[in-house]
């Protein structure tokens, strides 16, 4: 898994400052709300768990095209 490449994406996808819930990982979803929360914070969005968000951000898991190709794919939905 290439985190830095889900990185990349999630700070092109997601404007600083935007308020941002999980959707739930279907894998390792424990792993992946850590990691989301780490780049939420370096990309300097807020993690929140109530009603107001701008963005739903969260993984899911993809057939490799080739051994060095990531395992999952960030999904990013705007909000209202």
């Amino acid at each position: 898994m290439d985190f830095e490449t889900v990185r990349r994406e999630f700070a092109a996808q997601v404007p600083a400052g935007s308020r941002i819930r999980f959707i739930p990982a279907r894998a390792d979803k424990v792993l992946w709300q850590q990691r989301l929360a780490e780049f939420a914070a370096l990309a300097g969005s807020v993690v929140v768990t109530g009603p107001t968000r701008d963005y739903e951000v969260g993984v899911v898991a993809v057939k490799r095209i080739s051994p060095t190709g990531p395992s999952v794919r960030l999904v990013v939905r705007k909000v209202g």
